[in-house]
């Protein structure tokens, strides 16, 4: 049985529950979840190819988070990382995930335009894309599950 992480970002916290069921109904089971205000360090760990040289990206990643109220939890299921990408989707942009899933139908369609052309997307939901991620991301929510911040 393998394990992934989801954090249902500010913008899909009014939603958690329906994200929560479409979870369930993807056939993973959640093993552990709860609701933390973003601490100050977790952007850099949970988005490490970031940096404070991007600039804008960096500075908007950081506002819409530090300090907001998310969920975090642990699934489980057979292919549970493969599964999760797919009922929250596989692009950053909603426009690009199939519309029934969590980012399809939660995320925001229009993207906050930043200077020099880029795009920040609101899509509602973080997940675990691959193995990696999964260590990473776990040990998040082990160490906002310890230190109280739940």
């Amino acid at each position: 049985m393998e394990q992934s992480v989801y954090i249902i970002k500010p913008e899909g916290m009014l939603l958690r529950n329906a994200i929560r069921q479409m979870i369930l109904s993807a056939g993973l089971s959640v093993a552990d979840f709860y609701t933390v205000m973003i601490p100050r360090w977790v952007p850099a760990v949970l988005y490490p190819s970031l940096s404070r040289e991007d600039g804008e990206i960096w500075r908007i990643t950081c506002e819409h988070l530090i300090n907001k109220k998310c969920e975090i939890g642990i699934v489980r299921g057979e292919r549970a990382i493969e599964r999760l990408v797919a009922v929250c989707g596989a692009e950053t942009n909603p426009m690009q995930c199939d519309p029934l899933t969590v980012r399809g139908l939660f995320g925001e369609k229009t993207p906050i335009e930043l200077a020099g052309g880029e795009r920040y997307w609101l899509n509602a939901i973080h997940r675990s894309k691959n193995h990696e991620e999964v260590l990473r991301d776990a040990k998040i929510h082990f160490a906002l599950r310890s230190s109280g911040s739940c």
